[in-house]
């Protein structure tokens, strides 16, 4: 076709392809966090001088706590209970962060893990259960295509600054150059004549047929991501290159199976922010091998264990109830004075 070819990618293993999908993405380590360092808030406290300010404050509170509790009167309920609440929240929420503990769970599909890691030190640290992961999936966005500029190292965005899902139907122009979707497969593998054909979500990558109008000519071919055994096809528009990248992971989750030494039992489906309890643990879905994408079988899990948090959360139901009784008590005044 005159003006432009279809060619393997010359940015799918460079610096500028890398900096590119971390833009789209984010850098491992920004996304999907639900948590920060456990660490830190004990680190604070064992400093002295919030060591002390911590430890006059509790115990100021606890002297008028305990003025108003001895003797005992109904109508010092809602003091009692905001303020012994808080005592609760904060002394044990303090206290208890020394006890924190969180680690990082690599675990390879067909296989049982029941060692965690240190994010910080990378200490290794005997689980009381093991996690085996039977399956790891993804679920993507539908990709998007790209016009990539390689002498300024940087993307030709279109007039609507926007970035383009690939979808059947759908088109894109950048400065005299447009392109349109004529077909989408969402996963798909070249078949014997080279055209791209549907197989199953778990082998395929996403292929799409586009057609290429422009100064340089036109004309009509595939483009794909790439994948394991694929490079990604680019086409070549007078030293600009027409891209296919993956859209970034809708959800991903783990099919596992957690057992401890008594051989109890419990099947999950890990998911990001929707955690499972396991003896005493939360076991979180943190995040997979980003190089592989969709064709990780690496699936990371957070796992976290708080025995103080049953007393932050006890103080935080005292506090929620003394403001009930609050708001109880104004209306039964208001009512009695109207």
């Amino acid at each position: 076709m005159p003006g432009w070819e279809a060619s393997p990618s010359p940015v799918a293993d460079s610096h500028a392809c890398r900096s590119l999908l971390h833009w789209r993405h984010g850098t491992p380590g920004e996304r999907q966090q639900p948590h920060s360092n456990p660490t830190r808030a004990a680190q604070h406290f064992f400093q002295l001088p919030f060591a002390l300010v911590v430890a006059l404050f509790l115990i100021n509170l606890g002297l008028s706590l305990s003025w108003k509790l001895v003797p005992f009167r109904l109508k010092n309920l809602q003091f009692i209970l905001f303020h012994a609440g808080f005592w609760i929240a904060l002394s044990c929420g303090i206290f208890g962060s020394s006890d924190l503990q969180r680690l990082v769970v690599p675990v390879e599909e067909g296989q049982a893990n029941s060692r965690g890691y240190i994010m910080k030190s990378r200490t290794a640290q005997e689980l009381p259960f093991s996690v085996y992961l039977h399956d790891f999936s993804i679920e993507e966005y539908p990709p998007q295509l790209m016009l990539y500029d390689p002498k300024n190292d940087r993307l030709v965005m279109n007039s609507s600054q926007a970035i383009p899902e690939v979808r059947t139907g759908a088109t894109a122009e950048w400065k005299g150059i447009g392109v349109k979707v004529i077909e989408f497969i969402p996963s798909g593998l070249p078949g014997k004549d080279g055209i791209p054909v549907p197989v199953e979500p778990a082998t395929g990558i996403p292929f799409a047929k586009v057609s290429i109008s422009g100064a340089a000519g036109e004309g009509e071919t595939w483009l794909s991501t790439g994948g394991p055994m694929l490079k990604p096809g680019a086409v070549d528009l007078d030293g600009l290159f027409l891209f296919m990248v993956p859209g970034s992971p809708k959800s991903f989750r783990s099919a596992v199976t957690l057992s401890d030494e008594n051989g109890n039992e419990t099947i999950a489906d890990l998911e990001v922010n929707k955690p499972v309890n396991f003896k005493g643990w939360k076991i979180y879905q943190m995040g997979y091998d980003e190089q592989s994408g969709k064709f990780s079988t690496l699936s990371l899990l957070e796992v976290i264990r708080d025995p103080w948090l049953p007393a932050v959360y006890l103080g935080f139901f005292m506090m929620l109830a003394a403001n009930t009784l609050f708001f109880w008590n104004g209306i039964k005044k208001s009512g009695a004075s109207s």
